[in-house]
């Protein structure tokens, strides 16, 4: 039996199914994941260019974005000795992405599954984290990819949340679902208030980054820095089953440091109703 109807089996988050991900993740080759990020790079308001490696898409398994909890994302990079990104990266990765699509999520759409048809509000009083909802946005995601015409190597964004570093100790981030006009429907700092021991949902993924970042000058001098000293990325802490870890900042040199992330302007009026819709919805127990 594959991955994807193992995971199925498991239905609603829990920590057995959080297991058996984090187990099954750690069974790929690191150098495959390595080989596969690609660099961005992007310009601090002082002229200085920051280059960084991404993955082109989100950790897979058997062709399948894998939804997690903050504190697996967190082992899961740290196993392979890489970082979460934070929102400012995941909207910098999105700024550079090669193929761009738009949000549909299951929530608005409904979506069906085998012989039973959900609607939005039944995607929602199911659970966001409910396993074949992810199964059926995975191939949503794929159709849309698809018709774009992605090519392997090709860094594509826009579609999912990304699980980033946890902004509030104790508390998951989550940033993305981006809408045509290029704006995050979970935006802001990325902070929610759902735990990081067990919650998931059906769109939201992890996308690895490389743990260091090259600075280039303006002067053409390049030097080359931890990537959470130059974005002071936080932690998730490791937790017992149950628990809901508290975030530990890294320390770094303050003289490094990038402007704090704010969105580039102001949302319209239709994101703002879409943000709350967004909040409301999340607040709704999955398990």
């Amino acid at each position: 039996m594959g991955f994807k109807e193992e995971y199925a089996k498991f239905t609603q988050p829990s920590n057995e199914r959080e297991q058996y991900v984090l187990k099954v993740i750690k069974s790929l080759p690191r150098e495959q994941i390595v080989r596969s990020m690609k660099p961005i790079t992007v310009t601090r308001p002082d002229g200085a260019k920051l280059t960084y490696k991404v993955m082109p898409d989100y950790v897979m398994i058997e062709g399948m974005r894998v939804p997690m909890s903050g504190a697996t994302a967190q082992k899961v990079a740290d196993h392979f000795g890489l970082s979460l990104p934070n929102a400012m990266i995941a909207k910098e990765i999105y700024q550079n992405a090669d193929v761009k699509v738009s949000a549909k999520p299951l929530s608005g759409s409904g979506t069906t599954v085998g012989d039973k048809k959900y609607t939005g509000k039944d995607v929602v009083t199911t659970g966001v984290g409910y396993a074949p909802f992810a199964l059926t946005y995975n191939d949503k995601i794929n159709q849309q990819l698809s018709e774009k015409g992605v090519k392997d190597d090709q860094i594509v964004s826009g579609f999912a949340k990304d699980i980033i570093a946890p902004v509030k100790p104790g508390q998951l981030g989550l940033y993305g679902l981006f809408d045509s006009k290029g704006n995050p429907i979970q935006g802001g700092t990325g902070s929610t208030p759902h735990d990081t021991s067990i919650h998931t949902e059906y769109g939201s993924f992890v996308r690895l980054i490389s743990p260091d970042v090259t600075i280039t000058y303006p002067d053409g001098k390049e030097e080359k820095k931890s990537i959470n000293d130059v974005y002071h990325l936080n932690r998730y802490n490791p937790t017992q089953p149950g628990q809901a870890p508290k975030a530990a900042p890294m320390t770094g040199n303050k003289a490094t440091q990038v402007a704090t992330f704010t969105p580039g302007k102001p949302q319209s009026g239709r994101l703002q109703l879409l943000q709350r819709i967004d909040e409301i919805l999340n607040k709704f127990p999955t398990v």
